[in-house]
């Protein structure tokens, strides 16, 4: 079977086999007040991990299955954050386009002109264009993939529909790749549980 790194909490938990998955420990949290809106309410509750377990538990996992790690970031990042894709260049890890800055796609004065610029930031850095993307907060407008396609980018993981890939067509006839993302695994879990 494949490698799976997950949390030991939940239905999923009786279809992993433990020889060759890793299952994280945690508790459960409620989500801080200031996080509860329209998406969640001030019930809820997430599973939150020992992110230093996790984050052995990953860096083990990818040398021993020779699996290269993506890094979705913010094309800014690399100004103000530098560290971070430097360990991701020396590891080399993918990078995946995620915004030049946080903040819908919808709400750009100029989606085209925001992913030139996260595009080229990216390829300044590496030597090399990504080819995926992930929108800040999975938004996209009818002209994203359009766009996206328009500047080299050949999978988007904006759509959390499928655990399969997911063929899609431009309105040029273009062919997206849709990859699948767990939006278990999203950051939104640090900002509402951590207040980060």
């Amino acid at each position: 079977g494949k490698p799976v790194i997950t949390t030991n909490w939940s239905g999923h938990v009786d279809f992993i086999h433990p020889d060759y998955n890793v299952l994280i420990g945690g508790e459960l949290k409620n989500v801080h007040e200031s996080s509860a809106n329209n998406m969640l309410l001030k019930e809820s509750q997430w599973f939150n991990i020992n992110a230093d377990v996790a984050g052995r538990a990953m860096k083990d996992m990818f040398k021993n299955y020779n699996i290269t790690p993506t890094l979705a970031m913010n094309g800014i990042i690399l100004e103000t954050y530098p560290r971070i894709a430097e360990v991701a260049l020396e590891g080399n890890w993918e990078f995946m386009g995620h915004g030049y800055i946080q903040g819908p796609m919808h709400s750009l004065e100029s989606q085209l002109e925001h992913i030139k610029s996260t595009v080229e930031a990216i390829k300044d850095f590496t030597g090399e264009p990504p080819v995926g993307w992930e929108s800040p907060g999975l938004t996209e407008t009818m002209e994203t993939l359009d766009l996206l396609s328009e500047c080299g980018i050949e999978y988007v993981a904006d759509w959390p529909l499928d655990d399969q890939p997911v063929e899609l067509t431009t309105s040029t006839n273009k062919k997206m790749i849709s990859v699948p993302y767990p939006v278990e695994t999203n950051d939104i879990t640090i900002m509402a549980l951590q207040q980060h």
